[in-house]
């Protein structure tokens, strides 16, 4: 699975994320033996790269992605399986 993992910038529009410095690329993932971003969080409402990457500064993670557009996770480091 690839995840798109985004810094703490706050652009409003998804596409300029992706393209801003905040941007981090796409990385590999594994379910096991853990993910490369462990913490999944459930934001309420419509899944965005912002409301990931606020849910993640909530609990304090620096990292946010989203995988599959409907699932958002958060950690403090990230690239553990390599850049896709």
């Amino acid at each position: 699975d690839d995840d798109d993992k985004d810094g703490d910038g706050d652009d409003d529009d998804d596409d300029r994320n992706r393209k801003s410095d905040n941007y981090l690329g796409c990385f590999q993932d594994e379910e096991e033996p853990e993910r490369d971003l462990p913490h999944e969080v459930f934001p309420s409402g419509y899944l965005t790269v912002n409301v990931c990457k606020r849910a993640c500064r909530k609990i304090n993670k620096k990292y946010a992605a989203i995988q599959t557009q409907t699932q958002c996770f958060c950690g403090n480091d990230y690239g553990r399986y390599g850049k896709t």
